[in-house]
């Protein structure tokens, strides 16, 4: 939950959105991806059983509505519904206000995700960043700030989901390898620079069949060795290492503690041969060393936090 917080406030501090005119509704929607359109709406979306009983919704100048009939559209037809989606998607009036957010167009992109058309996600990016984006990523435009970067925001998001479709793997590399991208958001930790840079590392790790948590791990912090030793702006480096600890933290510990095993296991190996790589072996070292640090780090969190709770109690 306090990812999804972190988010929506990057979100609001970009776009100029004030948080507290974004009224319940929207709140919800963005941070807790729920949708609550009127009762008698609810019973229309609940006993839909076909798309055409809902079209008339998506001309609701309710914008939870509208969403609400997308989500349900997906639902019922899956990816038979991609070319409406699609309609619906561009058919969106731009936003222009600081009291609101493209719920609609988001929630396109969310249902698109659900029923994995990850070739239209791809096509989305693509044209999103291709042909809206301005040339100053910093444009006060209110198009581009309140509209085109919050739907550029969610596809990333979206596409971290679906990290082994090429076509993902190639909109998302576009977009990081854009000029100035990461001096213009690195100052925000879940800004569309760090997605990014996130989805770019899974898609790698997926491209290269890595599936266990000591490939993974080793892959991870490979790329973060690599990346600072190289020519790279410090800026770019700290948002390519800062998204290599984002996907750490949000490795279950299980899985991490696995990880290290593994790992310790080929040193072991390794160590017992004489014709071994001694590089390799002194790279796993460190993976290692690191590794036990981020375990340690969680474990003395989890018991600080269970003794404040007995505390409190």
């Amino acid at each position: 939950m306090k990812r999804i917080h972190a988010v929506l406030i990057i979100v609001a501090l970009f776009t100029g959105v004030s948080l507290a005119k974004l009224g319940p509704e929207q709140y919800y929607y963005i941070n807790e991806d729920k949708l609550n359109p009127p009762d008698e709406v609810k019973s229309l979306l609940d006993n839909a059983t076909r798309t055409d009983e809902l079209t008339d919704l998506l001309q609701s100048p309710d914008i939870y509505i509208r969403a609400a009939a997308v989500r349900r559209i997906g639902e019922i037809d899956g990816k038979e519904a991609i070319t409406l989606l699609l309609e619906t998607f561009y058919s969106q009036p731009d936003k222009r206000l600081p009291t609101s957010l493209p719920v609609v167009r988001v929630e396109v992109v969310r249902t698109l995700s659900r029923i994995n058309a990850t070739k239209e996600l791809a096509k989305l990016m693509n044209d999103l960043w291709t042909n809206k984006r301005p040339q100053d990523l910093g444009s006060p435009d209110p198009v581009w700030r309140k509209d085109t970067y919050v739907v550029i925001h969610h596809l990333l998001q979206q596409a971290n989901k679906h990290s082994s479709d090429p076509d993902v793997f190639k909109a998302i590399n576009e977009i990081v390898q854009t000029d100035g991208l990461a001096e213009k958001f690195a100052p925000y930790k879940y800004s569309i620079v760090y997605w990014g840079w996130m989805g770019y590392i899974r898609c790698a790790m997926a491209q290269d069949n890595l599936t266990t948590p000591a490939e993974q791990v080793n892959f991870l912090m490979g790329f973060a060795e690599e990346s600072k030793n190289t020519d790279q702006s410090d800026v770019l480096i700290k948002v390519k290492t800062g998204a290599v600890r984002q996907i750490l933290d949000a490795t279950k510990t299980e899985d991490l503690i696995q990880a290290l095993a593994d790992i310790q296991q080929d040193i072991n190996v390794l160590q017992a041969d004489p014709f071994a790589d001694a590089n390799y072996v002194e790279t796993l070292l460190r993976h290692a060393n690191s590794l036990n640090n981020i375990i340690y780090i969680r474990e003395f969190e989890r018991l600080r936090a269970e003794a404040a709770a007995k505390t409190d109690n």
